[in-house]
Order: structure tokens, then C-alpha cells, then sequence
């Protein structure tokens, strides 16, 4: 029951920072930044990287191992995997090609790919 417990919690407080970075992303000014651009998902799923990335290098050298594991379940599956989102990543792509901005959608794989891949191993890095 405590692995449920901790998937959904982490998993609901994930899926609500990813919702609070789309409310940022609507209350800021549109005339500043490039308005075809996915900014909150983007952003979501670099966080979510960086953040597994700590969560990792921190656990993988725990000496506890049910510790370990209830953590894992809350922070990498359940926050992480709230937070970050493949599905809403496929859907922008996809609705980027189909209003013809080709580049941005080019620029948003690419973008999203490097920065949540660099993210990651930051995340390893920045802990000793």
C-alpha cells in the first residue's frame, strides 16, 4: 500500500507543478516572447530531467534499500513522471507542423531532446 501511496502523491504534485508552469507561461507578456513555442512543456520536461537526475545520483547511494525505494516511487515515478509530459510534447509537435511552422517544431524536438538529455546529466553532476 506505502508504493501507491508514494506514486500518487509524487505523481500528484508533479502534475501540478507542470500545471503551474502552463498558468506562468499564459500570464506572461505574449509580445516578448516567440509565441508559437511549447514554454511550459518545455520547461516541464527539462525540470523533471534535471530533477531526476539529482534523485538518482542522490539514491543510487543509499544504503537503505526500502528507503530507496520509497523514495524512488515518489520523487523519479511519481513527480518526475507527473511532471514531464511525452504525450503533450507529441501533440505540440504535431500541431506545430500542421500550422506550418516547421522550424519551430524542428527547433522544439531538438531543443527538448539536448536540454532535458543535458539537464539530466547536470543533475548526476551537481551532486558529490
Amino acid at each position: 500500500m506505502m508504493p501507491l501511496a508514494m506514486v500518487m502523491l509524487g505523481g500528484g504534485l508533479g502534475a501540478l507543478t507542470r500545471w503551474s508552469l502552463t498558468l506562468i507561461d499564459r500570464d506572461t507578456d505574449d509580445e516578448r516572447i516567440l509565441l508559437d513555442f511549447p514554454w511550459a512543456t518545455f520547461s516541464a520536461n527539462v525540470l523533471a530531467s534535471f530533477v531526476l537526475g539529482v534523485v538518482v545520483r542522490i539514491l543510487g547511494s543509499s544504503t537503505d534499500p526500502l528507503k530507496e525505494s520509497l523514495l524512488l516511487l515518489l520523487l523519479a515515478t511519481g513527480f518526475c513522471g507527473g511532471m514531464s509530459t511525452m504525450s503533450t510534447f507529441a501533440l505540440e509537435l504535431l500541431m506545430l507542423v500542421r500550422r506550418s511552422s516547421t522550424v519551430t517544431a524542428v527547433g522544439y524536438l531538438t531543443l527538448s531532446m539536448g536540454c532535458a538529455m543535458a539537464a539530466f546529466w547536470v543533475g548526476t553532476m551537481l551532486v558529490p
